[in-house]
């Protein structure tokens, strides 16, 4: 929405991650729509977007190119924990304390720098916000690194973070 940032949205995740547990998890890319208000607004409220369809958002004036790729990318991430790799969501959540936002983001860290392809190859299928492509086509190769990934990410998560803390 007009006036949101990166890290409001990133709260918004933290508050549905950690104080609603939610069982489910969603987020759409926004869209400025051919005759909503946002579109015939859009020069005033500063949206930029792509004037095709779906007619995704591409920036604003507080929130930048650079953080709305980071935001899509989160929340593909956490349709991989939610839908696909449910374990490594269980032992986030388990590890995490209070932090469960940090636990992911670390994650998805060493996931990005560890696993290349789930940034080149996976996250490229991903077509917002239909993660059906994803699931269908990498399925078996996905489950099949699943337990080396699961162990992984369980001793990154034992392991302090290059501040000396824990986890988040």
């Amino acid at each position: 929405l007009p006036g949101e940032t990166y890290e409001g949205f990133m709260r918004t995740v933290d508050f549905v991650i950690s104080d609603l547990h939610a069982r489910r998890f969603t987020a759409f890319h926004f869209l400025v729509i051919p005759g909503s208000y946002f579109r015939k607004h859009a020069d005033e409220l500063h949206l930029i977007y792509n004037p095709r369809p779906p007619y995704h958002l591409v920036r604003s004036d507080t929130f930048s190119e650079a953080d709305v790729e980071r935001a899509r990318r989160f929340v593909f991430f956490m349709y991989l924990f939610y839908y696909m790799l449910k374990d490594i969501r269980a032992l986030v959540e388990q590890r995490a304390g209070n932090s469960p936002r940090a636990a992911y983001e670390r994650v998805i860290r060493f996931i990005a720098e560890q696993y290349p392809r789930f940034v080149d190859t996976y996250y490229l299928a991903y077509d917002e916000p239909n993660f059906t492509p994803v699931f269908e086509k990498y399925y078996d190769e996905i489950m099949a690194i699943k337990p080396e990934l699961l162990a992984r990410i369980e001793r990154l998560l034992d392991t302090p973070d290059k501040t000396g803390t824990y986890t988040p």
